[in-house]
């Protein structure tokens, strides 16, 4: 759904923030030396009368890189911006309410082209207007 999508903007433009190695692009696997962000499967966790909705919504966030400690400490930094943050992202048709880690950035292996292979998860919880 667009509203969704453009929710997954207003994350990946709130990690930004964190002034990452690289632009975060969309999709589920990071390009060389690249970080990138999706959305997980999720649903409603409550429907109002109103039709409105709270909703919960996993993205991942994995990341690539040469150098190990550059990739790692670059998802904590983007880990700790986005839920740190006093200023969520909104839209008239979503308010973001929370965001939590739900994955620690964890090592998912290395290539053989020596690029290291991060990957973690936040939850966001918003109410869908």
């Amino acid at each position: 759904m667009e509203t969704q999508q453009d929710l997954v903007d207003a994350i990946r433009a709130l990690a930004m923030t964190a002034n990452p190695y690289s632009q975060i692009v969309s999709g589920s696997t990071p390009p060389i030396n690249g970080i990138c962000m999706i959305q997980a499967p999720s649903s409603p966790a409550s429907i109002f009368k109103n039709k409105g909705m709270l909703k919960e919504m996993s993205i991942l966030i994995n990341a690539k890189n040469a150098d190990q400690s550059l990739v790692y400490s670059t998802l904590c930094e983007i880990h700790k911006v986005l839920t740190k943050t006093w200023n969520y992202p909104n839209s008239g048709e979503f308010q973001v309410i929370d965001i939590e880690t739900e994955a620690e950035p964890n090592l998912l292996g290395r290539e053989e082209n020596n690029q290291w292979i991060y990957g973690s998860s936040v939850l966001v919880k918003y109410f869908w207007r």
